[in-house]
């Protein structure tokens, strides 16, 4: 019976004691397991941080570009028309896709917005002046009113906006792209 009784106890005891503690341990190994995926996640999003503000900064790169050029020749010639041809299929994508989730900072996401609503503007009034119609009428003999001045005054006023805003996000893109990068 003294057997007996001892094993009971060593049992009892060890149930009291072992339970606790394998449950500290599982709870432990959950916690750990957490923070390996919350890492693992928060890297994968960083990643795709980066590559979207890299292309984002690619495209906005070509936007700056044409605009500085288009700048450059309105200050010599008045109604200066070009056909920039400015580029936003990446943003669009990313707006239809759900990917702006991945980009933390809101200052620079505010700030590619601002840009791409100049450019979308400018790509709209592309299209007014670039219509055949629009030809004719800027064409026509009497040059002094017609139907497409005020999208040309338009785009003359913004194209100098809109260089100065995308050239602003551009270096902040640059700025927290340095700061993310080891």
């Amino acid at each position: 019976m003294e057997n007996y009784l001892s094993s009971v106890i060593t049992t009892t005891i060890g149930v009291v004691i072992g339970i606790p503690v394998a449950l500290t341990i599982n709870d432990y190994q959950r916690k750990l397991q957490f923070t390996e995926t919350s890492k693992q996640l928060e890297n994968e999003r960083l990643s795709k941080e980066i590559l979207l503000l890299q292309y984002i900064k690619e495209e906005l790169g070509l936007n700056k570009s044409l605009l500085e050029n288009a700048v450059e020749g309105q200050k010599s010639a008045k109604n200066y028309l070009t056909y920039l041809g400015m580029k936003s299929d990446f943003w669009i994508s990313l707006l239809s896709s759900g990917d702006l989730k991945h980009i933390s900072d809101t200052k620079v996401l505010n700030s590619v917005s601002s840009s791409y609503f100049f450019i979308n503007r400018i790509k709209e009034l592309e299209k007014v002046y670039y219509h055949p119609n629009f030809f004719f009428a800027v064409s026509s003999k009497d040059k002094e009113s017609y139907t497409g001045k005020r999208a040309v005054d338009t785009v003359e006023y913004l194209r100098p906006v809109a260089l100065e805003q995308i050239t602003e996000t551009y270096n902040l893109i640059s700025e927290f792209l340095d700061r993310l990068s080891p």
